[in-house]
């Protein structure tokens, strides 16, 4: 997202989580490179979406731990003849802010803060267009679950997913999971209810791919 990866331009260091545990593994922003494939006009409208570069012997670091997921393998089928909507689950995933804490110092480190991920089943409640742009709300419904956070602000630049599956209640299994979004920005909450605002399967598989074989030529 750009609104995040725009603060990569103060001299800082990007932190990356890879295992449960205490660890530490940053870059510094000097090292890294911000494609800018969209900038909002007015933040949490959109478009707003980024790439964020980082050196190859970092990502050598990060691979035994971390799986990268291969934009090419499901780009053809994404951007062609997606999965039904009504056939898949849907998932956001991230890290709200809300659920992190400054927890005491372990394993030689003088303090620690602990992120705690959450992933929400939902669907692809509406699904639509502006200008270049596709994007996906994902509605939330306080109701079913009290211990949802009251922000979802953090989780910005995870993951919309698409996981198809067989079978049926009490006996379904997952087939695939396809990155179908970004969330980027959240509604107010109304009736119980908000929206969870992602960009879509074409703004990843045709925009953003396209910048970051740019990027990366």
């Amino acid at each position: 997202m750009w609104h995040v990866a725009r603060l990569l331009n103060e001299p800082c260091e990007l932190g990356l989580i890879l295992i449960e545990g205490a660890h530490r593994l940053t870059i510094s922003s000097q090292l890294i490179h911000v494609v800018t494939i969209a900038k909002p006009r007015k933040l949490g409208r959109g478009p707003d979406l980024a790439f964020i570069r980082i050196p190859w012997e970092k990502a050598l670091q990060i691979k035994p731990y971390k799986s990268f997921y291969d934009l090419t393998a499901t780009r053809e089928e994404m951007l062609s003849k997606p999965p039904r909507r009504d056939a898949s689950v849907w998932f956001v995933c991230g890290i709200p802010d809300e659920f992190t804490t400054d927890d005491p110092g372990e394993a030689g480190f003088y303090r620690t803060k602990s992120f705690h991920g959450l992933c929400g089943a939902g669907g692809a409640n509406r699904v639509y267009r502006r200008c270049r742009y596709d994007y996906v709300d994902s509605v939330v419904q306080y109701a079913d679950d009290k211990d949802l956070p009251s922000t979802f602000g953090g989780i910005s630049g995870g993951g919309l997913w698409q996981v198809t599956y067989s079978g049926a209640p009490p006996k379904v299994l997952p087939q695939r999971y396809l990155l179908a979004g970004i969330p980027f920005a959240q509604t107010p909450i109304k009736a119980g209810l908000r929206s969870i605002r992602c960009h879509g399967w074409r703004s990843i598989y045709d925009k953003s791919y396209k910048e970051i074989n740019k990027a990366c030529s």
